[in-house]
């Protein structure tokens, strides 16, 4: 039997200040703070639904600040009207794409580190007035 990947588990990202990443991923991405097992080093765990898929871990320096060759993830979610408005609303920058040939709105936003996040909507609103992104 050959091995076969299932799914993305998790991603973790090494930032620069724990309190400010949590409360980007709780607050604007909206994803829930929960139980993280007792490392022997900070961090925190952020779940969608029961499961963990965002890792933080505490303890980067000046010099690692930035995506590196590491460009972006993405999340898939619904409600694109609730979340411009939130992001309006804390006055976070983001940017509006399409995917070439179908109806998925994209939005583009930096975490505290720079890393990219993703979400992608799928057929919430027309997206035919908005740039595609190669």
């Amino acid at each position: 039997m050959s091995m076969e990947i299932q799914r993305l588990e998790h991603i973790n990202i090494n930032v620069a200040d724990l309190d400010a990443s949590v409360a980007f991923y709780r607050d604007v991405i909206g994803l829930e703070h929960g139980i993280r097992p007792n490392f022997k080093n900070k961090g925190a765990w952020l779940y969608a639904g029961e499961t963990p898929i965002v890792h933080l871990t505490f303890g980067r320096c000046e010099a690692q600040i930035g995506s590196g060759t590491f460009d972006h993830f993405a999340l898939r979610a619904h409600g694109s009207e609730e979340f411009i408005k939130r992001l309006k609303n804390k006055n976070i920058e983001y940017d509006e794409r399409r995917v070439p040939d179908q109806q998925i709105h994209q939005i583009f936003i930096k975490d505290p580190d720079g890393i990219i996040v993703e979400i992608n909507f799928d057929n919430e609103m027309d997206v035919g007035h908005l740039e595609t992104r190669q």
